[in-house]
């Protein structure tokens, strides 16, 4: 038998054909509360904590890799707390004297009235006169002063609240000091470059590693004029200096260019 005449060999269609697996992405997840980030792969799950990079965000060392997370290195500084107000304790003297009841002070008594003897009186008139005409009558009895009335005096006033002390000043908390420090270092630096296009949008370029364009906006229809858009580019520096997300950066921009 010739080779021509061979048939032809024919697949079976039950047959499975076998492919290479191709691997599978791993997922990563954040725990918050820890600053924690788990890598879940096919080999298993490896945790390790977030810790700050040198782009302004969160990176993880993992054994095989290192991952950079979209979060700002600032999560990892602590929050400022809230002050406490509290009721200076001037006032609550005052608020405590003015509800204390006023002691009233005593009357005094009226000075006695002196009464005129009658009898003695119309008998030394009787000795002087010689001539001895009519009994002179008994003199009327002496009206006797009505007793005072009493007088109703005006309570005491309350004493004088001292005055108000000025509540001493609490020193500025450690976080706060720390993130003006930051401010003021970050006007200081020089990392990204504010470009112009002719199409009335900004680009703003880093100065550092491969000084590539990191983010842009504007465009034709913003309506700004070139300065307007300069200024709002050089504040978008200011917070990518500060630490702010690339994202956050580029929403705000917009932003600001068609208000």
């Amino acid at each position: 038998m010739e080779a021509s005449d061979a048939e032809p060999v024919q697949k079976d269609k039950n047959e499975i054909e076998h492919t290479e697996a191709k691997p599978i992405k791993p997922v990563y997840t954040y725990e918050m509360k820890t600053m924690e980030v788990s890598m879940h792969s096919t080999s298993g799950v490896e945790t390790v904590p977030l810790q700050a990079g040198p782009m302004n965000f969160l990176v993880a060392k993992f054994s095989t890799h290192l991952f950079q997370s979209e979060f700002c290195n600032l999560m990892l500084s602590a929050p400022i707390p809230k002050p406490v107000k509290k009721r200076p304790g001037a006032a609550a003297a005052a608020a405590a004297a003015e509800d204390a009841p006023v002691a009233a002070e005593p009357v005094p008594a009226a000075a006695p009235v002196k009464k005129r003897p009658a009898a003695a009186e119309a008998a030394a008139a009787a000795e002087d006169d010689p001539v001895a005409a009519e009994p002179i009558p008994a003199a009327a009895p002496a009206k006797k002063r009505p007793a005072a009335a009493r007088v109703k005096k005006r309570p005491a006033a309350a004493p004088a609240a001292a005055p108000a002390v000025a509540p001493a000043v609490a020193p500025v908390p450690a976080p706060v000091a720390a993130a003006a420090a930051a401010a003021a270092a970050a006007d200081d630096r020089n990392d990204y470059g504010i470009m112009l296009y002719k199409n009335n949008s900004i680009g703003i370029r880093a100065k550092f590693g491969g000084h590539n364009q990191v983010l842009s906006f504007g465009g034709l229809y913003c309506g700004k004029s070139s300065q307007r858009l300069r200024a709002i580019g050089a504040e978008i520096v200011r917070d990518l200096q500060l630490g702010h997300s690339i994202p956050v950066c580029k929403a705000k921009g917009n932003l600001l260019a068609f208000a």
